[in-house]
């Protein structure tokens, strides 16, 4: 769903275009999807029934993107590019995999369903994923002006989504992503750069990818610093200190608002 910050019911809200809001707004979304499993789903029969249609989807979207990865790496000519709404669907099933076996457990030891079909739901379940995900983004950053039919760029795409999802399970920690209020446009890039390496070596089945991770973690860090240092622009260091209550502590230690003005990291 695209959200274009026009309309009675969004009027003075932000676009899709404005990145944080966007994140804010998934998150719901995210947040809403997990409570549609969890409330809305009452029988042994919907939860097989809905697992059964979503492995479909998940082998359907697999499969072409599978091919996508092999033209990519015998650097065919002319290759059809998947849709980047395709990636996100395949990746947000596999986001999904531990909330529908939650579900199923919670199922199986409340309203002891019937063995057999719990048996088939959790194989389902099972089946949502897809172990291509570190190649794909290795091959994507080797390839980056690939865009799909609607000229949609897929290594930003699953950049965006790759730090939607780190974002989410984060959220209790990282305050307000990405956002200028928070952060300056150089720490909001990292976040975003962060976020990918997380997805290029937490999403694979590699051994060793958490040391590699480390390591794309502090180098990361390191380009960070030096645009810092040597900023190849202000404006990239600039930031909008009214926090989201525009609130601050003075020097008795209370709340009094805060000036809305832009600062200069220091």
């Amino acid at each position: 769903r695209d959200r274009k910050g026009y309309g009675i019911r969004t009027m003075g809200a932000k676009s899709d275009n404005h990145f944080p809001t966007y994140l804010e707004r998934q998150h719901v979304e995210r947040f809403n999807m997990i409570e549609e499993v969890f409330n809305e789903i009452q029988s042994a029969m919907e939860i097989h029934a809905l697992t059964e249609l979503l492995v479909d989807i998940n082998e359907n979207i697999a499969e072409r993107l599978s091919r996508f990865i092999q033209d990519l790496c015998e650097e065919r000519q002319n290759i059809e590019a998947p849709d980047a709404s395709q990636i996100v669907a395949l990746r947000r099933l596999h986001w999904l995999k531990p909330v529908l076996s939650r579900k199923i457990d919670f199922m199986m030891e409340h309203f002891g369903c019937i063995d057999p079909i719990a048996r088939q739901c959790h194989e389902n379940a099972r089946k949502l994923e897809w172990s291509s995900w570190a190649l794909l983004i290795e091959l994507l950053e080797k390839n980056q002006n690939i865009v799909d039919r609607k000229g949609c760029n897929l290594l930003e795409k699953l950049r965006v989504e790759a730090t939607e999802e780190t974002c989410y399970e984060l959220q209790t920690s990282l305050l307000f992503p990405c956002n200028e209020d928070t952060w300056c446009g150089v720490a909001a890039d990292l976040i975003q750069d962060l976020c990918l390496a997380v997805a290029k070596y937490s999403w694979s089945y590699v051994k060793d990818s958490n040391a590699n991770l480390f390591v794309a973690f502090l180098r990361l860090a390191g380009d960070a610093a030096d645009e810092i240092v040597i900023p190849r622009s202000l404006e990239k260091l600039t930031f909008s200190n009214h926090c989201r209550k525009r609130y601050q502590l003075n020097n008795h230690n209370i709340l009094e608002k805060w000036p809305q003005k832009n600062c200069i990291l220091a």
